[in-house]
């Protein structure tokens, strides 16, 4: 059956539902249709024609859950919408069509209406940033753009989206603040799956950037010491740098920066104080060249497997980078080598250990990398994950491994 086929015999379905619409007395809650035991309850209602509260009878609730279920295999949807918002949308859409017209005309708003669902043009997410250096030029990434939002770089976005939004909903950075770094993301997703891909290309950007450079050293950039400087969305991930401006004027914000430890033993008793300090995440610095940003943009919107596997990879590599537990870090670097190495199903140590062996260009280095691999590499992830017991993983050894880690991967790249 054909895309056609299929996306018709759903418009029949919908057609069914509309058609068996029934008054109700329930405020109507759009957002509750996703959730079975709220659209098979008594209360259930959603908006209709002109805000009216409606609901389905029991033969046009099976006709709407079927429409859906069969929308949900369909692999374009699937990539446009997450579940629960396809779940809104739809029912809105038979809930919503003119009643008492002919069933015919009612079936043809329907198809048309699928078919823009299908169809949809490009979303827009924008969100704070923190954490991050931002360059006088916006950085541009496949869809993705980081700057300050006051650039011009984002009048086109401003025009678009501030007449649409409502006083009460603006958020702190919409008014032009100076200091604002604004992720954009434009792709063809919708709703939530929007967002979710917006966030998934910034976090992709960012691995990237840190899985390219191979002396993370020389950039000052040290692993292993945790997440409180990690990028991320500006107030799910805390801007420290803009806390300890602010503390100036609000002494009592130091008491969220750092930790006063009391230590009474024999020896006396003695207060520590530790914080957190470093400073932003330099972007710009590890993406100084069109070339490794132009590779950083052909992994992090790839859709080949091969693309696929270094995206993750680079999102495992991130995970150590940023944890402060040697054996956390260990496991997630194992999971990037595999990403990297390992066949679709798992393979043996010895299959990988042989693969970074001779991506190594040198032929007379090929012998010890196997070693390195079989003996240091793969027992020491085994061991973690396994609970086995063995001697604490020291720091310089984790980051040797990372080390090797981003070797592989810019091997791996440039075939």
């Amino acid at each position: 059956m054909s895309k056609a086929d299929t996306l018709d015999s759903i418009a029949v379905l919908l057609t069914k539902a509309a058609t068996s619409r029934l008054a109700s007395t329930h405020q109507p809650w759009e957002y509750g249709w996703p959730i079975q035991e709220y659209r098979h309850s008594g209360e259930a209602a959603i908006h209709g024609e002109s805000g009216s509260s409606v609901t389905f009878s029991a033969d046009g609730m099976h006709s709407l859950e079927e429409a859906v279920e069969k929308l949900q295999r369909i692999q374009k949807f699937k990539n446009l919408y997450e579940e629960e918002d396809l779940w809104v949308l739809v029912a809105s859409l038979a809930a919503s069509v003119p009643l008492g017209g002919p069933e015919g005309k009612t079936h043809s708003l329907i198809t048309a209406r699928l078919q823009k669902l299908g169809n949809p043009p490009p979303a827009t997410v924008l969100f704070p940033v923190a954490n991050v250096n931002a360059s006088p030029q916006p950085i541009r990434i496949g869809g993705l753009r980081i700057g300050f939002w006051s650039h011009s770089d984002f009048d086109d976005i401003r025009q678009q989206v501030l007449p649409r939004l409502e006083r009460s909903t603006k958020p702190w950075w919409i008014a032009g603040d100076q200091g604002a770094v604004v992720g954009c993301c434009i792709g063809p997703e919708q709703i939530g799956r929007a967002v979710r891909a917006g966030e998934e290309l910034f976090e992709s950007v960012i691995s990237l950037a840190l899985m390219f450079e191979e002396d993370l050293d020389s950039r000052n950039l040290f692993s292993l010491r945790g997440d409180s400087h990690r990028p991320g969305m500006r107030g799910l991930s805390v801007d420290r740098e803009y806390l300890t401006e602010l503390a100036t004027q609000v002494p009592e914000i130091h008491r969220e920066l750092g930790a006063s430890v009391i230590a009474h033993s024999q020896f006396g008793t003695r207060v520590s104080r530790r914080w957190f300090a470093e400073p932003p995440f330099p972007l710009l610095e590890l993406l100084d060249s069109e070339d490794r940003r132009a590779a950083v943009e052909q992994v992090a919107v790839g859709k080949t497997g091969a693309l696929r596997r270094l995206a993750t990879a680079a999102r495992w590599h991130a995970k150590a980078y940023w944890s402060s537990n040697h054996d956390d870090a260990v496991l997630a670097l194992g999971v990037c080598f595999d990403a990297m190495l390992s066949e679709t199903s798992p393979s043996p140590g010895r299959v990988l250990a042989e693969r970074f062996a001779f991506l190594a260009a040198e032929p007379e280095t090929r012998e010890r990398r196997y070693k390195k691999f079989q003996s240091e590499i793969y027992p020491m992830r085994s061991a973690v994950a396994h609970g086995a017991s063995r001697q604490p993983i020291s720091m310089s050894i984790v980051r040797d491994m990372a080390r090797e880690a981003r070797a592989t991967f810019v091997q791996v790249f440039s075939l």
